[in-house]
């Protein structure tokens, strides 16, 4: 293939390593569906419809800024029960 610009997938890092070697200049993006969905797995489904919203409300933003602060904000609120969310709404979140 040519003139790929853009690569959108899951985490998987098969995928990740191809898009790596074969498609050269290209850019790799999370799927934001895959990214709430990991997010969402990893804490008990009683628990999953407020996390939802507020990823939404990360997704909803009117800026990048401001998405970064709202997933900044939302990190520190489950860091406590949820390490795994926190991680990944402030380190994997930037893949999104």
């Amino acid at each position: 293939m040519e003139g790929v610009l853009l690569i959108t997938s899951d985490a998987n890092k098969g995928i990740m390593a191809a898009v790596e070697k074969n498609l050269t200049g290209s850019l790799w993006q999370r799927c934001v569906y895959h990214f709430k969905k990991n997010v969402l797995d990893l804490i008990p489904r009683k628990n999953r419809k407020q996390l939802a919203a507020d990823l939404q409300s990360i997704f909803s933003a009117s800026s990048k800024k401001e998405a970064i602060r709202i997933a900044k904000m939302l990190s520190e609120k489950y860091a406590k029960n949820y390490p795994k969310v926190e991680e990944m709404l402030t380190v994997d979140i930037l893949d999104s």
